[in-house]
């Protein structure tokens, strides 16, 4: 049986909202799926989905800070006739903290530097030959990454667009779950550690059409200076649509490339309705 400890994602709820002020938006949104086809069979889903963003700036002293942090849980009740039994599995499954510190020169580009962290939430599993199978649980696997380099920001009624580029360090700690850490070339060693330096470039784009919609989209590339050639990618998009004052429609659109997970391109893709507001 799935289980999620609400006793972690109350504490962080919490956490992130004791410094919250307007810029934190809220969403539970619900979807539902069917389909009958060669490939899957007769299948019907049911997604739950909650999302919690914070983004927060403040001065100390010279600085500009800036928090990001989002808190995503969802969980898919999924039965097709192709599996043994029904099964509920976590969909959106995340922690991502984030600092940003700027010292702003006046400059068209801002000397900056950032720390973040990455982990699951609760266990996450994946189905294979009719079992589940566990890939990972609250902090294990968890990445952390620092940065620094420059920063552009642009910002008007509409649109609100941040660019940074610069040297990052990555670090991947596990302990049960080691596909992200552990050497395919030493099978005897099961790393639980790994650390890459590299160039670090995130876009994060807020853009609102009208009262009515709204376009969030984030890029982040990473990729080591020893492998140029490979590079870890993670675009997340999410257009709001509101219906009334508190419920609208969800666009979620994800990709995701990492060659330690999988060897092509991950995409995730919902439309879901639901509760959408600023808290």
């Amino acid at each position: 049986m799935y289980r999620i400890n609400f006793k972690y994602i109350l504490i962080i709820f919490f956490i992130v909202n004791k410094y919250a002020m307007s810029n934190s938006d809220l969403s539970l949104s619900l979807a539902q799926g069917y389909n009958s086809d060669f490939l899957s069979g007769e299948r019907s889903t049911l997604d739950l989905s909650f999302l919690h963003n914070l983004k927060e700036q403040f001065n100390i002293s010279i600085f500009d800070v800036l928090i990001n942090s989002k808190l995503a849980i969802g969980v898919r009740y999924d039965k097709s006739s192709k599996l043994d039994k029904s099964y509920i599995i976590p969909t959106d499954n995340e922690i991502f903290g984030e600092t940003v510190i700027k010292y702003p020169v006046g400059w068209l580009l801002d000397p900056f530097v950032s720390a973040n962290v990455r982990t699951q939430v609760t266990e996450t599993m994946m189905i294979a030959n009719k079992k589940k199978i566990k890939t990972a649980k609250f902090w294990d696997p968890i990445t952390t990454q620092q940065s620094l380099g420059l920063a552009y920001s642009l910002k008007d009624s509409l649109i609100k667009n941040d660019i940074r580029i610069g040297l990052s360090l990555m670090q991947i700690r596990a302990d049960l779950y080691t596909a992200l850490t552990n050497d395919p070339k030493t099978f005897k060693i099961k790393e639980k550690y790994k650390s890459k330096t590299g160039i670090d470039i995130n876009n994060t784009l807020s853009y609102r059409f009208n009262n009515v919609a709204t376009l969030n989209s984030k890029l982040s590339l990473f990729g080591g200076i020893d492998d140029l050639d490979i590079w870890l990618v993670r675009f997340e998009n999410d257009l709001n649509m509101m219906i009334w004052d508190y419920f609208g429609v969800i666009i979620r659109m994800n990709f995701i490339y990492d060659h330690n997970q999988m060897k092509k391109l991950q995409i995730q893709q919902s439309i879901r309705i639901g509760f959408i507001t600023k808290i």
